[in-house]
């Protein structure tokens, strides 16, 4: 595990300046809540720095292919990162949230970008549970788990690491608990290309996009339909639900400024600036 985590670290954080060198040239950049401009869709060094490891993993028997342990973490993280990028470079971002996108296709007759990656994501979860699931209840919650996940992450990323530490907080104890299983391997590199990249996230050179906090969200929700009970599931994806139906109606960013624990965290590393 650990050999995993710190291969996807050290290779994160020399394919960083790359890309974010290559992002800037090819113009994929937005304004951050500063108002300053820098690259986006910086999830692609998530991609670059997990994937080769991965293979590596299951070239040296420590990710075994008959598990789906590579074929799977592969084909969502493949479809979180082409879902993202189409967002990035696509969207408008005047379309927000499930009513936003909701409204735009029924009123509108739009299909926004938003709902694209949405579809997108959601069907990917439905295919990967239907191959690690025990029957048609558990493969619902699955997907239902992974999809949800996704969106958490990205509904997270308002602010330079935020995404990065939610998936860092949600991954450790599991991780703890099961070192040795073939999602664990796949989110642990995934937590080492994270942590790799996370501080040019804190220095806003770049930003994670929708690429990389679905990229993380999609993982961290399929790490926990392998790797925790049903009950545990549940639970989990009952707090997921309540927490969308708050950010409906609520600010996440209010919450998180109003709590000192989690303003205390969500400031580590930038200097605690907020919204």
């Amino acid at each position: 595990m650990m050999l995993v985590l710190w291969a996807a670290f050290v290779l994160s954080l020399a394919m960083t300046p790359m890309v974010l060198e290559t992002l800037r040239r090819g113009g994929l950049v937005r304004l951050n809540y500063r108002g300053n401009s820098i690259p986006t869709s910086c999830g692609m060094v998530l991609v670059l720095a997990s994937v080769p490891v991965m293979a590596l993993g299951f070239y040296l028997g420590i990710i075994p292919l008959a598990s789906w342990g590579l074929v799977l973490p592969l084909f969502l993280i493949a479809s979180a990162a082409f879902a993202g990028l189409l967002d990035d470079a696509l969207g408008g971002g005047d379309t927000k949230g499930f009513r936003g996108h909701l409204g735009a296709l029924i009123f509108e007759h739009r299909l926004s970008t938003g709902a694209v990656k949405a579809i997108i994501i959601f069907l990917s979860g439905v295919l990967a549970s239907t191959a690690i699931a025990r029957g048609a209840l558990d493969a619902v919650l699955k997907a239902f788990v992974m999809a949800l996940s996704a969106n958490l992450l990205n509904l997270l990323d308002t602010m330079p690491g935020r995404a990065i530490k939610a998936y860092i907080l949600g991954t450790i104890p599991v991780l703890i608990l099961t070192p040795a299983s073939s999602a664990s391997l796949a989110a642990g590199a995934m937590l080492g290309a994270a942590l790799g990249y996370l501080p040019a996230e804190l220095r806003e050179r770049g930003m994670l996009g929708d690429m990389g906090s679905n990229i993380l969200g999609l993982v961290l929700g399929y790490f926990y339909a392998l790797n925790t009970p049903p009950a545990v599931q549940f639970v989990y994806f009952l707090f997921l639900v309540a927490i969308h139906v708050f950010c409906e109606r609520y600010s996440l960013s209010r919450v998180i400024r109003s709590n000192p624990l989690l303003r205390f965290l969500d400031g580590l590393g930038r200097g605690g600036d907020s919204e």
